[in-house]
């Protein structure tokens, strides 16, 4: 990178949620709120339309007292992954080799989706870090249905048990959307279509460490890992959600 050559990769999107396992709804850490930044939860209905989907690793490792990050791949029987926590490089190679890795306990299977999210009336590029509780319903879900047309909607959630663990699992639709909404999704997806040329281009090593930085918070504040964990006390309660069941 130079001044008059920036190639520094910025990510597009603007939040990264995640699902809370334990009480339900959706959440994400705002580093802009607090001195240290807090946890915002987004209560239902959750709505949004599917861009893209990547597959990268999250965890928490207890021993190292540290959140797992990776870079994200499309293949994962061709594409090399890093597996990275404070310690340094844990693991590089394919995904059975790195998840299978010793020095990888408490690392998991997450798939990254991008999403086309709407604030106000206008859609922005989120990510949702489908993972823990979240996880197995986005994959039962994606088998029955084609999740790049039309919009998506959480509306409800149901209870899982495992042992004396209770937890609480999404519940995904299918909804209509307006042409206005298709259309803005389309041209926000060519913007992260670019972004990924770019990132993809680069060594998985490189692009795990450009990764670095938003993967790091994600890892730190959610290392609670749903379906275990207690609601944080630093909660903002957002709402901003038409209630009615217009299209998206």
């Amino acid at each position: 990178m130079s001044r008059s050559n920036n190639t520094e990769l910025i990510n597009p999107a603007k939040r990264f949620y995640e699902w809370n396992g334990d009480k339900g709804g959706f959440r994400y850490f705002d580093k802009q709120l607090g001195e240290k930044g807090e946890r915002v939860e987004v209560p239902l209905p959750f709505r949004f339309l599917v861009l893209d989907c990547l597959s990268t690793i999250k965890g928490y490792d207890d021993a190292d007292k540290s959140g797992y990050w990776c870079n994200e791949v499309r293949d994962l029987k061709k594409d090399i992954m890093s597996v990275k926590n404070k310690k340094g490089t844990q693991a590089i190679g394919l995904y059975e080799q790195v998840i299978t890795n010793r020095n990888c306990t408490g690392a998991k299977y997450c798939q990254s989706v991008y999403i086309a999210f709407k604030e106000g009336q206008e859609l922005i590029i989120c990510n949702i870090q489908m993972l823990g509780a979240c996880l197995g319903a986005w994959i039962e879900f994606r088998k029955k249905n084609k999740i790049y047309e039309g919009a998506i909607a959480v509306e409800k959630m149901i209870e899982g048990t495992k042992g004396k663990t209770v937890y609480q699992i999404p519940v995904f639709k299918s909804i209509p959307t307006t042409p206005e909404t298709e259309d803005q999704a389309k041209h926000l997806d060519i913007e992260l279509q670019e972004y990924l040329k770019t990132y993809f281009q680069r060594n998985s090593t490189q692009s795990a460490e450009k990764s670095e930085a938003v993967a790091e918070v994600y890892d730190e504040q959610f290392h609670d890992d749903a379906p275990i964990g207690e609601a944080p006390q630093d909660t903002v309660i957002v709402d901003n959600y038409d209630p009615e069941n217009a299209p998206y």
